[in-house]
């Protein structure tokens, strides 16, 4: 579903507006966009705790969820851009050019009496990486170049969870980047905040109802979409004694 069409009204926004019981007088658009992001954040919030074996990514992206860099001697520490809001996996290239999956590593995996800052003195072929806020650490240090415009090759790839794509007051043609059948969840929730805002719980109450069955539909969908994964039967074999 597109975010607005006033020609033939079957936008987002002309759903919300009809279900409301509003209009873009009574509901102004930078409001309606205001809450369409906020059910944007609560639908993908239900698609990453529903999507088991697939990895979401809004359809509005133009490129991978892959990102490279250089990999720089003697620094172990490298920033990541916001969007980001998980690293899947994260690789380096060793001076072979060979990619190496990098272990994640937390505090708590430390053997006992050893610090991080002593692991970060060593260096070497990176074997493990830890977040760090906005950054992540590799250890040991890379004792080595691995830089696209002198060695000929990025030396860091990471795959990731990128935050999705909000709507703009300006955006007509736009669609929320997951499946296309669902979108009735977004037009729920813009009517819904509208209705409690001029306290209309009676209607209010009757659309979270509707969006919460819409929430559900997503979560089904996205926990069972992974239709080639063949499905096994184990059974349950008892010895006779």
């Amino acid at each position: 579903m597109v975010y607005s069409d006033t020609t033939t009204k079957q936008g987002i926004v002309q759903d919300a507006y009809w279900e409301a019981g509003a209009d873009a007088n009574s509901y102004p658009i930078a409001d309606v966009t205001r809450q369409a992001n906020i059910g944007l954040d609560e639908a993908v919030t239900i698609i990453l705790g529903s999507d088991g074996k697939w990895n979401f990514d809004d359809t509005n992206a133009t490129d991978l969820p892959i990102a490279e860099t250089d990999l720089m001697s003697g620094q172990n520490d490298y920033s990541y851009d916001s969007e980001h809001l998980t690293i899947r996996y994260m690789e380096v290239r060793d001076q072979q050019h060979n990619w190496i999956k990098l272990i994640p590593l937390d505090s708590t995996d430390l053997p006992e009496g050893v610090s991080m800052s002593q692991l970060q003195t060593d260096t070497g072929t990176p074997s493990h990486f830890k977040k760090m806020g906005g950054s992540f650490v590799l250890l040991p240090t890379p004792n080595y170049n691995m830089r696209l415009a002198t060695e000929g090759y990025t030396g860091i790839r990471a795959a990731f969870q990128r935050n999705i794509d909000y709507f703009t007051t300006a955006d007509t043609t736009k669609q929320p980047g997951f499946a296309s059948h669902l979108h009735k969840f977004i037009s729920l929730h813009i009517a819904e905040a509208y209705c409690r805002a001029k306290e209309k719980y009676a209607k209010a109450a009757k659309l979270l109802e509707q969006k919460l069955l819409w929430a559900k539909k997503i979560e089904n969908h996205y926990s069972y979409r992974q239709l080639d994964t063949k499905k096994r039967i184990t059974p349950n074999v008892q010895v006779k004694r």
